[in-house]
């Protein structure tokens, strides 16, 4: 009962309605395949899947074709009973979960969307929200895969056979008798989504211990706090390991300890939505950051799983390899 509604970060507001369109993963080969079939989103209500792509990106691909909104749902076949036991029985995710996230165009820009390429301080000039480049203007939401299957439902008949286009076009829940098909549906589709836009602070706790032989060069070990639900992995795990390795860092100083170079242990705010945290200290720090820091070492995501996964800089390789 505590939980936040469905929504997904940083998207636009709108009142639209359209026919529906499906567009598997919606990624650009998508948008074109439907288009080779003569299916067209314009004016549409897109319904697309989970995966392959950033759920930014499936927006921004169906508002370059007309579309008028986008529902993202997860897929059994991708998330789900497909795979194996879900929750509370195992892992994947149930009928009724939903994921939330951002969608904005964190590859255009990351960090406050409002105030690219300068620290986003309490009186910085900022954009129109209008103006951003890393917004997306078309209302967009998530769904279960329970309340998507009734609209998949609604465009059986229509359209193209999701299987003619390609097999990877269909999804899981064919196991409930649903057949994919692309649309347009002979229904019409609302989605109504009002977001909340304000500018509100944000805080990042910065600890740092200073450097015993060369205090001017630091390495920063960092993870974001904020999550969409409970975040028990990504970011709590991490949280846990950066306050631990702050208690044992302590009690070394207490016996006399320094590191050989600055340590920086930082807990950013704002990450879910846009990298923005991380992004605007490192913008209000850029010159020291390009001069002095030596690494960075990120731990959202500590503990998850049973199998060990590290990824780097190629610069790290026989570190990680070793």
């Amino acid at each position: 009962p505590n939980n936040l509604p469905a929504f997904l970060g940083l998207s636009a507001s709108g009142n639209v309605t359209g026919q529906l369109v499906y567009a598997n993963y919606g990624t650009l080969d998508d948008f074109r395949a439907l288009k080779a079939a003569g299916v067209s989103i314009k004016d549409k209500v897109v319904l697309v899947r989970y995966g392959g792509i950033l759920r930014g990106l499936k927006v921004h691909g169906a508002e370059r074709g007309g579309a008028r909104g986008v529902l993202i749902y997860s897929d059994p076949a991708d998330d789900g009973y497909c795979i194996g036991k879900v929750y509370p029985n195992g892992p994947w995710r149930p009928e009724s979960s939903f994921q939330r996230g951002s969608v904005s165009l964190i590859q255009v820009y990351p960090g406050d969307p409002l105030t690219p390429g300068h620290p986003a301080t309490k009186d910085a000039p900022r954009l129109d929200p209008k103006d951003a480049k890393s917004l997306n203007g078309i209302p967009s939401l998530p769904l279960s895969y329970r309340d998507a299957e009734p609209l998949l439902r609604a465009l059986v008949g229509h359209g193209k056979n999701a299987s003619e286009i390609s097999d990877s076009w269909v999804g899981g829940l064919t196991s409930r008798g649903v057949e994919y098909w692309t649309g347009p549906s002979a229904l019409s589709v609302n989605l109504l989504n009002h977001v909340d836009f304000k500018t509100t602070p944000i805080q990042n706790i910065i600890g740092r211990i200073t450097g015993s032989e060369e205090p001017e060069r630091a390495i920063i070990i960092g993870n974001h706090r904020d999550a969409w639900c409970a975040g028990a992995s990504d970011p709590s795990s991490g949280s846990a390991v950066l306050l631990e390795l702050a208690r044992a860092f302590g009690e070394l100083m207490k016996l006399g300890w320094r590191p050989r170079r600055t340590i920086i242990l930082a807990s950013w705010d704002a990450e879910e939505y846009s990298l923005v945290g991380s992004t605007e200290w490192v913008e209000d720090n850029i010159d020291w950051i390009r001069a002095d820091v030596v690494a960075y070492v990120n731990v959202d995501a500590a503990v998850m799983g049973s199998e060990f996964g590290a990824s780097a800089s190629p610069i790290f390789k026989d570190l990680l390899f070793a």
